[in-house]
C-alpha cells in the first residue's frame, strides 16, 4: 500500500469517488452518499475501521424508506459484503418486509443474490406470511444446490398449519416449492388434514379450510 519512492499512499480495489466520500468524512465535512454507493462506503468505512461513519450508514439506511427499485439495487450489493456489514443488511431486509410481494413474484433473481442473513430475517418477520415465507426461501434455495444445506433448518421454521387452504393448494403448484426435499409430502398430508376435518365435523365450523 505504501510507495516509499514515490511518496504516495495506493489504496487499491477502492473507487475513487467512495473514497473522496470516506475523507470528507474523516476531515468532518458533510457527506452526500448516492444509494449506489452505499455498500461500496461501508465496505471502505469497514476495512479502516472508521466506526463513526458504519454507524451513520446503518442510521441512514433505517431512516430511509426505500422504493422496490432501490432495494433491488442495493440488497445484493450489501449481501455480497458478509458478515462484516450485518447491521447494514439487517436494515435492508426490514425494508425489504414491506416488499416481499414483489420481490417473491417479480424479483426472484434478485432474490437468489442474497444471503442467508436476509432470508431468514425475512422469514421470521412479522409483516411476512407464512406462504411468502416459505416462496422466499424456495427461491433462494434454487440458487445453488450447496443451498440446500440450510433447508433443514428453514424446514422447522414452517408452520403449515398457519396457512390456508387456498395457500396449500397454490404452494402445490410452484415448481421451486416442490423441489424442496419433503415439502411436496408434508404438503399434502396438510391437505389431507384439512380434508378430513371438514368431512368429520361439518357443521362445527365452515371454515374449516382456512
Amino acid at each position: 500500500m505504501l510507495e516509499a519512492s514515490s511518496g504516495r499512499v495506493v489504496i487499491k480495489e477502492a473507487e475513487p469517488e467512495v473514497m473522496q466520500l470516506l475523507l470528507q468524512h474523516m476531515y468532518g465535512l458533510e457527506v452526500q452518499v448516492a444509494v449506489q454507493q452505499v455498500a461500496a462506503l461501508y465496505q471502505l468505512a469497514d476495512q479502516y475501521q472508521v466506526q463513526a461513519l458504519l454507524q451513520q450508514l446503518v442510521d441512514a439506511v433505517s431512516a430511509t424508506p426505500f422504493q422496490l427499485e432501490t432495494l433491488v439495487q442495493l440488497m445484493p450489493k450489501a449481501a455480497a459484503l458478509g458478515d462484516t456489514a450485518t447491521q447494514l443488511r439487517t436494515q435492508l431486509a426490514q425494508h425489504a418486509a414491506s416488499h416481499i410481494a414483489d420481490f417473491v413474484l417479480k424479483q426472484p433473481e434478485c432474490v437468489k443474490q442474497w444471503g442467508l442473513l436476509e432470508v431468514q430475517l425475512l422469514m421470521q418477520s412479522p409483516a411476512v406470511s407464512a406462504c411468502q415465507g416459505l416462496l422466499l426461501a424456495a427461491i433462494w434455495l434454487a440458487g445453488g444446490a450447496e443451498r440446500l444445506q440450510h433447508w433443514s433448518g428453514m424446514q422447522q421454521k414452517v408452520q403449515l398449519e398457519l396457512l390456508q387452504y387456498e395457500q396449500l393448494r397454490y404452494l402445490q403448484q410452484q415448481q421451486d416449492v416442490l423441489e424442496l426435499p419433503g415439502l411436496a409430502a408434508a404438503l399434502f398430508r396438510e391437505c389431507i388434514r384439512r380434508m378430513d376435518k371438514a368431512i368429520r365435523y361439518p357443521y362445527v365450523n365452515t371454515s374449516v379450510f382456512n
